[in-house]
């Protein structure tokens, strides 16, 4: 999950259905406090560091085509205020009326901020958020 496989594919690898792993992400996302899984990201990113473990990064697609940068570029505020929002569990509409813009606004400001991070996914959005000092 946390590379960017998507749950029918990991259904298809252990040879469960879909829901089965839709249902241990569920337990999961209850077990470690999360309320979905880009926050699952920046959890297991805190525990991480927590353990002093620094040099943890999650698996990404080819290593997400190349490393994230030494200096990790800064977030606009408008860019700042949906991240958090998102770990707060907010859904894009949710987020899009509260910032009086488009739902396809928030849309293309997250994948922005996942190509900057060099993320396939919000779960590694949420772990590179919590690295890089976004949040």
């Amino acid at each position: 999950m946390l590379n960017g496989v998507p749950d029918k594919a990991i259904a298809a690898r252990l040879q469960v259905s879909e829901r089965t792993v839709q249902r241990h992400v569920r337990v999961l996302l209850a077990k470690v406090g999360a309320r979905n899984r880009m926050q699952l990201g920046q959890i297991l990113a805190c525990r991480a560091r927590k353990d002093g473990d620094h040099d943890v990064s999650p698996p990404t697609q080819d290593q997400v085509q190349s490393q994230p940068q030494s200096q990790p570029q800064r977030l606009n505020e408008f860019d700042s205020q949906i991240l958090k929002m998102l770990l707060q569990g907010q859904a894009e509409s949710a987020i899009a009326e509260t910032l009086s813009v488009s739902r396809r606004t928030v849309q293309r400001c997250v994948k922005g901020m996942m190509s900057r991070a060099g993320a396939a996914n919000r779960v590694q959005l949420g772990w590179y958020a919590q690295r890089s000092g976004w949040i």
